[in-house]
């Protein structure tokens, strides 16, 4: 049933749950908001009778729809820059083609591209990726009117103020669905530490605590691998529950061969799922990830250019991307503020966003001028500058930044909201709609860097906290995480077990104080033993007579042995020998120890 309003065609889905189960086809010269994540309109795009080409942003999602037409036994290629070649293109007999953004031209050049649809999947791209891509979107502009008919496909729609130029006069139509679930958002902002976290959440489910396996959605290599060496600290032979999915690329093969080696090699989407599971943006969109028990965590880090833009806009992607999850409704976003996610009204950013167009449009204008190691360095820094496109060694002005950076704003702020108090950032609403669909939102506390935790990511802990915590375990039904303290601090079990913990509290949690009580307390061994140890002299060690006489009345007193202590006492334990030292001028006479007499 199709109803019109307000320049908006709205197709009922009624009681359906895939686009497919009441559409054949796509609408025609269209720009299609299915709404939901995994409704299934790419998969009405490949099963056209028609002949089809897919434009995707992504190789990534190349790879995962081919790997979807072989399991559904459709006849499809993939162009990409190591995909299929031009010959192979020419020669095609099949219907459907699969694309990135920056190959279209290939294809177009090989087929008659009025005798073919096109669709343009995940057409939100075209905006928030104008800073790093702007010649593949321009690639895609240039193209898509030449096909016999086109349909740009989203469940994250883009407000016309800010919609490309070319795009606003298309026919938008949107699905009406009656069985739309809510999002449950579980948020954990974070002032630091960030990959010290999610690693301690990451190993919360490797090791039962928390159930299911952690799907982490995190746009940056570097921090991948700065999760991954605290995960590898924890346990040698965690590789076989690490699995890495990010684009094949030489920057990113090379980045995880360098920093952890040959064990840690990327995968693609289309893998079997680990326990632990990280991806970058190649699978924030599009991809249909597979893992009934996964659990999804979008991690952003608010100081990285990259990692803000695309976690904090995509957050209503990546929500249900695990398509066979149980858990496939509720995410849990771990974050450390940024600018976009700020307490900036939209028209103060607007304005920012039309001063930082000016000052980069002089900065274009006097490239030409600068020298070239200036150039060298300008071109580095735009790599990561929204505003600015580095093609073929020159340095142009992104047309798309007004766009890009308010439908950024628009899209977080249309999802999430903050308010600020004097002592801390909360959200303004714990229920928010967008897009038709509800987000709930719900303060998730986070883990302690204290204790177990920090011995698990191969840190030093406190000695005490871990002394809290074995007790806290010891006396509950699970006993998760003892093993470790044990390997490492056997002499918290000691205490434990022979010292109780009346006894561990009354000596305040010091170890040292634990190893001369637990010697003590030693039915096994004799008195010269004991003495021995809780003397705690090396081999040629030198100590004056007072210091000698202090430390037996000492080990004496603790040993209950009424006894005064004379300085020839040492000689029941150990082999001495009288030696003078001279300090400050001073002869000093004392003894050396030369061997142990009590083994």
């Amino acid at each position: 049933m199709l109803l019109e309003m307000n320049d908006i065609k709205f197709i009922k889905a009624g009681k359906n749950r895939y686009i497919g189960e009441f559409l054949k086809e796509l609408p025609h010269n269209a720009m299609l908001n299915k709404v939901a994540v995994g409704a299934g309109a790419t998969s009405v795009a490949l099963r056209s009778v028609d002949k089809m080409v897919l434009c995707v942003p992504f190789v990534s999602l190349i790879l995962n729809k081919l790997e979807w037409c072989k399991q559904n036994q459709i006849d499809a290629i993939g162009v990409y820059a190591n995909g299929e070649n031009e010959e192979t293109i020419k020669g095609f007999k099949g219907n459907i083609i699969i694309v990135t953004w920056d190959s279209l031209h290939k294809v177009v050049n090989q087929i008659d591209p009025s005798q073919w649809k096109i669709t343009i999947d995940e057409s939100h791209k075209l905006i928030d990726s104008g800073a790093f891509r702007g010649d593949a979107i321009r690639n895609v502009l240039d193209n898509y009117k030449k096909f016999k008919s086109y349909c740009f496909v989203t469940a994250t729609p883009v407000d016309d103020e800010y919609q490309l130029e070319d795009l606003k006069s298309i026919q938008k139509y949107q699905i009406v669905w009656d069985n739309l679930n809510p999002v449950t958002v579980n948020y954990m902002p974070l002032k630091d530490k960030l990959h010290k976290y999610v690693a301690v959440i990451a190993l919360s489910h490797l090791q039962g605590k928390s159930i299911g396996n952690a799907h982490v959605f995190i746009n940056s290599v570097n921090g991948i691998i700065g999760i991954v060496k605290h995960l590898i600290k924890s346990e040698e032979n965690i590789k076989d529950n690490i699995r890495i999915v990010c684009a094949d690329n030489d920057r990113n093969n090379e980045l995880l061969k360098l920093r952890l080696g040959l064990k840690y090699k990327r995968s693609e989407n289309t893998s079997p799922a680990k326990k632990i599971n990280f991806y970058t943006s190649t699978s924030f969109e599009g991809s249909d990830l597979k893992d009934s028990q996964g659990v999804c965590y979008i991690v952003t880090d608010g100081s990285v250019d990259h990692t803000k833009i695309n976690i904090l806009t995509t957050l209503p992607q990546i929500a249900g991307r695990i398509r066979d999850s149980i858990y496939k409704n509720e995410v849990t976003l771990i974050y450390t503020p940024n600018s976009y996610y700020s307490h900036t009204t939209e028209a103060e950013f607007k304005e920012s966003v039309k001063a930082n167009l000016k000052l980069y449009n002089e900065v274009v204008k006097d490239f030409k001028n600068v020298s070239d190691a200036t150039k060298v360095e300008i071109l580095k820094g735009s790599q990561n500058n929204p505003y600015l496109i580095e093609y073929k060694g020159e340095l142009r002005l992104n047309e798309t930044a007004m766009c890009n950076e308010m439908y950024n704003f628009r899209t977080i702020h249309k999802t999430y909201y903050i308010v600020k108090d004097e002592t801390q950032e909360s959200f303004k609403s714990i229920q928010i709609k967008h897009n038709e669909i509800e987000y709930y939102y719900q303060p998730k506390k986070q883990p302690s860097l204290t204790g177990l935790n920090k011995l698990n990511i191969g840190e030093q802990p406190n000695f005490k906290d871990l002394c809290l915590e074995y007790i806290e375990l010891r006396e509950s039904p699970f006993s998760i995480g003892t093993d470790l303290i044990e390997s490492q601090y056997p002499i918290i079990r000691q205490a434990y077990e022979i010292l109780g913990t009346d006894k561990m509290k009354a000596l305040e949690y010091r170890q040292k104080d634990f190893e001369r009580e637990l010697i003590k307390v030693n039915t096994l061994k004799n008195n010269d033993w004991k003495m021995v140890q809780l003397l705690d002299y090396k081999i040629g060690q030198w100590l004056t007579s007072p210091q000698i006489k202090e430390d037996l009345d000492k080990a004496y007193q603790e040993l209950g042995i009424i006894k005064n202590a004379k300085g020839t006492d040492l000689e029941q334990y150990y082999e001495i020998k009288l030696h003078f030292k001279t300090i400050e001028g001073k002869t000093i006479r004392g003894y050396k120890i030369i061997n142990y007499k009590v083994k």
